[in-house]
């Protein structure tokens, strides 16, 4: 595949009102949105299609019904950044319950708890480097293929308070990002083991821990003790030796059911990809061999390439060194998006993305 390290930056002002501070990237990058936002109902529809069976016709109509019930669920229950998600619809000139329902692509892959497929796969770990602190690497795996032109670093600022999102315009919520000198944190795909709520996103709230949490310790504890809406992998790496853990949520039942366990890194080097590896969860586990998904089926083998290979690739101070670990075949794959290298003791981060 081919990758860019030519990712633009947007500012994004976090003390303007919620509802113009993408005003700017809205101004670079609305056409880019409209492709990414088209190309991801599609994928959506075609994915309920594999799934189903049913008539794309039929699966397009019940979901576009379904946006305005949706829509008002998630205001009746305080969905957040609303305000913002309202500015992209109006800019965009399409319907805000439309975009709303598109905010919660995560949640929507978890619709069918019997036979899931990732639909948002990806690769992440950490280790430590003398004299860099902890690093934290990640791939992001989608299976529609606009994302990679749309790739956007998200400087994030509030006075002199500064934090990064990699991810792409129109979604308001955070994939991956990095506060500097305190955390890192990357979103993998979980299994789903019962349908989703929609109350608290992981990526929504993803965005407000970058927000509002300094350290490794405030953001590990958030996203352990928070009731998120359904099953989710968060990858958090700190500044110093040993802080780095994966925090496995996994949602048993619609109306409460959360369990959380936390895996702390053992050794010099963590990883993750899209199976539970807690032995408490590993019930949740889908068949790997069965799985009709890729990223299901290579899920174990991804977890310890990259664990291997970030923990066999040589000491170096340049990030962009590491980008090796993240080539290998399958951690790199056919879905493969972005990839990326943060290390928050030094506010340092390389991106690549897919060029096509």
């Amino acid at each position: 595949m081919n990758f860019t390290s030519d990712v633009p930056v947007r500012v994004v002002d976090l003390e303007r009102p919620p509802e113009r501070r993408w005003d700017d990237v809205i101004a670079q990058d609305l056409d880019v949105t409209r492709r990414l936002l088209k190309s991801g109902w599609d994928d959506a529809l075609d994915e309920a299609q594999r799934q189903t069976g049913k008539p794309r016709w039929l699966l397009d109509a019940a979901a576009w019904l379904a946006r305005g019930p949706f829509h008002a669920a998630y205001r009746a229950s305080r969905g957040r950044y609303l305000d913002e998600i309202y500015a992209w619809a109006d800019a965009l000139g399409t319907s805000r319950a439309h975009v709303v329902m598109m905010q919660c692509m995560y949640e929507l892959s978890h619709l069918d708890p019997v036979k899931p497929r990732a639909a948002i796969g990806c690769s992440a770990s950490a280790r430590f480097v003398e004299d860099l602190g902890m690093i934290h690497t990640r791939t992001l795996d989608w299976s529609f293929d606009t994302i990679g032109p749309a790739t956007r670093i998200f400087e994030f600022r509030r006075g002199a308070r500064k934090h990064y999102s990699v991810g792409m315009p129109g979604l308001v919520g955070a994939l991956s990002g990095m506060v500097p000198g305190g955390f890192s944190v990357t979103i993998n795909w979980a299994p789903p083991a019962s349908l989703p709520f929609f109350y608290l996103g992981p990526l929504v709230e993803l965005r407000d821990v970058f927000e509002t949490c300094d350290t490794y310790a405030q953001a590990v504890a958030r996203l352990r003790d928070t009731r998120l809406a359904t099953s989710v992998f968060f990858t958090v790496c700190g500044v110093h030796r040993g802080e780095a853990c994966v925090i496995e949520h996994v949602k048993t039942r619609l109306l409460g059911g959360n369990e959380v366990r936390v895996r702390e890194i053992s050794g010099d080097v963590i990883a993750q990809s899209n199976h539970y590896q807690h032995p408490d969860f590993a019930r949740f586990n889908p068949s790997f061999e069965r799985s009709k998904s890729m990223l299901i089926r290579t899920s174990p083998e991804r977890a310890a390439n990259l664990a291997a290979s970030l923990q066999n690739a040589p000491a170096s101070q340049r990030l962009e060194d590491f980008e090796n670990c993240l080539c290998d075949s399958p951690v790199e794959n056919e879905e493969t998006r972005q990839k990326m290298i943060f290390c928050p003791a030094r506010g340092d981060l390389r991106v690549w993305r897919e060029k096509i």
